[in-house]
């Protein structure tokens, strides 16, 4: 169980068994929900990732102002969607906290394109992976179709955050 929640502290103690039945805590990280853990606004950089409006989003411009007379320090977040690339803006407090994101970089070596634009790909290790569309996006769709078409082999890049993967790329196997 929770031994308590400490908001500076976004780890929790999770029960393990053993194989011969004893019971051991580990330290995990909090996870509230799909891959999320509690940061200080204050403590955020370019360039990492937040949860704005319920979507994972990449920091491209922070700005911190001075503490004014009534109250702290505020931040100024712009951020664009992992996803989406939709522009989203945030002022907080920099002593509120805010979720941020676990986000995955994956390649997968791709298999077979089906007839219903699902991508066959093989994952690192030996797993077959059917899940994943072919990207709407043109050029990328257009890249990986004229390749395969030439027999060439592809890696398929993949981000995945709060339960969503979605193709960004290829790259070719030299």
């Amino acid at each position: 169980g929770h031994y308590g929640r400490d908001p500076f502290f976004p780890f929790t103690f999770r029960e393990k068994t053993t194989s011969n039945g004893r019971a051991f805590a580990v330290l995990a990280p909090l996870h509230n929900g799909a891959d999320v853990y509690p940061v200080e606004v204050g403590s955020l950089k370019e360039g990492q990732h937040v949860v704005l409006s319920g979507k994972p989003c990449k920091i491209t411009d922070l700005k911190i102002s001075a503490p004014g007379k009534h109250g702290c320090a505020k931040a100024h977040i712009v951020a664009y969607g992992v996803f989406d690339s939709k522009r989203l803006e945030m002022v907080a407090p920099c002593d509120n906290r805010i979720e941020q994101p676990v986000v995955e970089k994956n390649e997968y070596t791709l298999m077979d394109v089906t007839d219903d634009d699902f991508l066959v790909l093989l994952t690192a290790d030996g797993k077959v992976k059917e899940d994943m569309q072919m990207p709407v996006e043109p050029a990328l769709r257009q890249r990986i179709e004229s390749n395969w078409t030439e027999g060439k082999e592809i890696l398929i890049q993949t981000s995945a955050a709060l339960g969503v993967e979605m193709v960004f790329g290829c790259k070719l196997v030299r």
